[in-house]
């Protein structure tokens, strides 16, 4: 549990549960990630399915909303969502339930990536603010294309994945890609999530080299709008030290930024109310 009882920490990124899936990062199971998460003190984790392979990206979903039924204090989803037919668009006024809060749509690879950078979404981005449902994107070296999405819809909640930067890339220097993040502040509706940091720097916990860059997207979007998160099983560190990094060796401006970073202003932004951990 955490550490305080007036703190929060949820988790805002985990694979879960394990099963087969697309591309490199593996899933956890259910009861090793409970394991995971009571020695760590982390209280809630939001779950993110792995694309599933096999013609249905949203097969996984339905394992995860089992995982989250069974421990609804714990957990919720942000469920996968398939691009590449728009008769999915049907999918979207219903799909939020208890323990679905979202969605998150990934475009590192086509044919979501191309219909991301040919702007041949709007169909998805109008539907889901018309929902009100809040999106996870992984957007790597098209981070440029949400400022256009928020402005066009306003009120539909973004989350900006891994701080746009490019998963399984190490970064000696992390400023040029965390500045394009700066131009995204402006818009109230965009949110970054500070998730699988560890695995973009090349030295250990404590992380020295993340301490500025987080101070400056901080500075640009308020600790309202920034959420840890761990993609935990693809850490190069313990989950125990990433917990460490934000709860005790992260420098904050007060102690209400440390606490909406490190679980309340997700839970709020993703209108998430679980039920007291005990």
């Amino acid at each position: 549990m955490s550490a305080a009882p007036d703190i929060i920490i949820c988790d805002a990124q985990v694979h879960a549960p394990r099963h087969p899936h697309i591309g490199l990062v593996e899933g956890i199971d259910g009861d090793d990630l409970l394991i995971e998460m009571d020695e760590a003190g982390v209280d809630q984790c939001v779950l993110v399915p792995l694309e599933h392979p096999g013609g249905d990206e949203m097969a996984s979903n339905v394992d995860a909303m089992e995982l989250a039924a069974s421990h609804p204090s714990r957990f919720a989803v942000m469920g996968c969502f398939e691009l590449s037919r728009r008769d999915n668009v049907a999918l979207l006024p219903t799909w939020k339930a208890p323990g679905m809060l979202g969605a998150r749509v990934s475009f590192v690879r086509d044919p979501n990536r191309g219909l991301l950078a040919t702007d041949d979404l709007e169909w998805f981005w109008s539907a889901a603010e018309a929902a009100d449902i809040p999106l996870m994107v992984l957007v790597p070296e098209l981070v440029d294309k949400v400022a256009g999405i928020a402005s066009r819809h306003p009120g539909l909640r973004l989350i900006v994945d891994h701080l746009a930067l490019t998963p399984h890339v190490r970064y000696d220097d992390l400023g040029p890609s965390i500045a394009q993040l700066a131009p995204l502040a402006k818009y109230p509706n965009v949110a970054v999530k500070a998730s699988a940091l560890p695995c973009s720097v090349p030295e250990p916990f404590p992380f020295p080299s993340l301490r500025e860059p987080l101070a400056r997207v901080m500075d640009w979007f308020g600790p309202h709008r920034v959420f840890w998160g761990s993609d935990l099983t693809r850490l190069p560190c313990s989950y125990i030290e990433l917990v460490r990094f934000f709860r005790d060796e992260l420098q904050y401006p007060s102690a209400t930024a440390r606490t909406l970073v490190l679980g309340a202003g997700l839970l709020k932004w993703l209108a998430w109310n679980p039920a007291p951990v005990t």
